[in-house]
């Protein structure tokens, strides 16, 4: 009994209930079609894999559809769910709803179906663009610059603060720069500061935020970038330091283990005299997730750190390495680390476990039910013979 109660202890420690789909109400014209992003929150303290989504309605005039997510919600984090809907040209107007679900499985191995991760949505069709002043689309402003000048490569910071009740979603686009990342999350009633790594590939070039947020026709707003390495002016050469003179780059890196898989703390130290511009990545099995890699600017005699997140795939054990690499002017610098993951303990040691967890007063419990079964049981014994069988039998 005691074995029972612990081991189901230890065993629902992560359930499908810790999971949610955040969904908004979205407005579709006639004859058109939108693509929103919803976000499922992983409140457990494992990470989950998503195997499959599935968007659908059974509306007259619509039609839902998913169009693509992240395989991967990490602990206390969230994961990005792509919906599509089109509406038909003759489509009627009024609300109507959809639904989004999804499969998949806890690191543990705990699985999630559609009838334990699904949520609803209102569609709206309207047959003329419909620009609403509502109290919902108040309360969201992005702070950014106008112009930024970098080299070949720089980086941007820009502040989101969110007031509505609705996550909002920023993805940045422009096709004559390279982003280290397109899209941001901000949660309802949160203000985040993000930055992103720039690449440049002309003298001039438009970065532009587009919003999503609820129906809210947010305006977008654009960044011109100006680059140097591109400008048409005459650039005077400059003396070649001679190899005495240049030294390696400094690559070192440390991997912890948590429940998200391994978190990588890299150090890189420029002991040269000018600045250095290169990629900071991580050359990881096959099948392993990596994020927090990008483009970096380095100045003189300086030191950056960065967080590199590395996520195994479900349910591996064992030992592997991956490289962390600092790629510059043709030459790559980089370390190997090692990352290794124990197979998980028998039963006897998850009870062992869960007796931690629950503390000195469980165990103390624990013993007082086997010591009270013990005395249950003898004295329900059987008693004590005094006579031969056959002269009790006559007793």
């Amino acid at each position: 009994m005691l074995f029972m109660l612990l081991f189901s202890s230890y065993a629902f420690a992560v359930n499908c209930n810790m999971l949610d789909i955040k969904t908004y109400d979205v407005e579709v014209q006639a004859g058109s079609s939108k693509t929103v992003t919803f976000l499922v929150e992983n409140y457990a303290p494992e990470r989950f894999y998503i195997d499959k989504v599935n968007a659908f309605d059974f509306e007259q005039g619509i039609r839902t559809e998913e169009q693509s997510w992240q395989s991967v919600a990490l602990s206390q984090q969230s994961a990005a769910v792509r919906v599509s809907i089109e509406a038909e040209k003759n489509a009627a107007e009024g609300e109507r709803t959809a639904s989004v679900e999804l499969h998949g499985h806890f690191l543990g191995g705990t699985e999630c179906g559609y009838n334990s991760v699904h949520a609803s949505f209102k569609v709206n069709v309207v047959k003329e663009p419909v620009h609403r002043v509502e109290s919902r689309c108040e309360g969201f402003s992005l702070y950014t610059l106008k112009e930024k000048r970098i080299g070949n490569t720089g980086e941007l910071d820009f502040v989101a603060d969110n007031k509505s009740n609705y996550p909002a979603v920023i993805k940045l686009e422009s096709p004559d720069l390279g982003l280290s990342d397109d899209m941001f999350y901000v949660p309802a009633g949160e203000e985040k500061n993000f930055s992103v790594q720039l690449q440049a590939s002309s003298w001039r070039a438009e970065l532009t935020y587009n919003v999503e947020l609820s129906d809210c026709g947010i305006p977008n707003r654009k960044t011109i970038v100006y680059s140097s390495a591109y400008e048409n002016t005459p650039v005077e050469p400059t003396p070649q330091p001679t190899p005495e003179e240049t030294r390696n780059i400094e690559v070192s890196a440390a991997a912890s283990r948590d429940e998200n898989g391994f978190l990588v703390e890299v150090s890189v130290y420029n002991p040269n005299s000018e600045p250095v511009s290169g990629e900071l990545n991580v050359l990881a099995p096959e099948g392993w997730l990596v994020a927090g890699t990008g483009l970096a600017d380095i100045p003189a005699h300086t030191e950056i750190k960065a967080d590199i997140r590395i996520v195994p795939p479900a349910g591996f054990t064992g030992s592997r390495t991956a490289t962390v690499m600092f790629n510059h002017d043709g030459v790559s610098e980089a370390q190997d680390i090692e990352l290794k993951v124990e197979k998980s303990k028998s039963s006897v040691n998850a009870v062992a476990t869960a007796m931690a967890v629950l503390g000195p007063a469980a165990i103390v419990i624990g013993l007082i039910v086997v010591i009270a079964v013990f005395v249950v049981l003898l004295g329900a014994g059987p008693t004590r013979q005094e006579l031969e069988p056959w002269v009790e039998a006559k007793k």
